[in-house]
């Protein structure tokens, strides 16, 4: 087994930004000296998660679903201590995953029917980030 990697970086203006990297990846891919493998999509960011989902995905019915399931505004424990809005960003990463591994099979990056790779940027300010991908051969 082998394994190679490359690095891209993607600008992000922050705030429940759904960014969809398929096509960097397929690029990634087509490039590759073989036809069957594992990608393995990585961002070393705390505030950032990479997920798979369907492409409908970046509509406004998703942030309403993650306020849903960890609003900004919570009080996390009796001391009502003040957490960053950081805090909250690094949770929602969490709870998503920073990783995800896909199967590759003659060059084509192995989801379901419509899905997509997308990363999704919950700081409060705009950045950029490396996506790390590991190809594991």
């Amino acid at each position: 087994m082998t394994v190679s990697f490359e690095k891209f970086t993607i600008l992000s203006n922050g705030n429940g930004d759904i960014i969809d990297i398929t096509s960097k990846l397929q690029n990634i891919i087509q490039t590759s000296d073989s036809d069957n493998f594992l990608i393995n999509i990585y961002t070393n960011s705390p505030y950032v998660s990479i997920i798979s989902a369907d492409f409908e995905i970046q509509n406004a019915d998703f942030k309403k679903l993650l306020d849903s399931i960890y609003p900004l505004k919570i009080e996390l424990n009796e001391n009502k201590i003040q957490y960053s809005p950081d805090t909250f960003a690094n949770i929602r990463a969490s709870i998503l995953g920073r990783s995800l591994t896909i199967p590759v099979i003659n060059k084509k990056i192995e989801l379901p029917n419509q899905e997509k790779v997308f990363l999704v940027d919950f700081s409060i300010q705009s950045s950029s980030y490396d996506v790390i991908i590991g190809l594991i051969k």
